[in-house]
């Protein structure tokens, strides 16, 4: 954790149980407020992706799948079904 982060959790630990709940209650409230400033004043998301750009096709994700290693478990994973299972009704 961070020097700051640290500070902050040490300061939190040195509020009573009384001052913590009334921290509590403006965090709650300010949550609160904001969520209906967000209702009330909608603001549309900038995407990074446009229209304009292609879809990826399925070669890719596999490509992608297989160059990162996010996926590497189900090598060691084993085989529960196969082809002649079928499908469940």
């Amino acid at each position: 954790m961070s020097q700051a982060l640290n500070s902050v959790i040490e300061s939190l630990n040195t509020l009573s149980l009384e001052e913590k709940h009334q921290l509590w209650q403006i965090l709650e409230s300010t949550i609160l407020q904001a969520e209906a400033e967000k209702i009330n004043n909608p603001q549309p998301v900038k995407s990074a992706l446009s229209l304009e750009q292609s879809a990826p096709v399925i070669q890719e994700f596999m490509q992608l799948s297989q160059s990162g290693r996010s996926l590497d478990f189900l090598y060691n994973e084993p085989d529960l079904y196969t082809l002649a299972d079928g499908e469940l009704k």
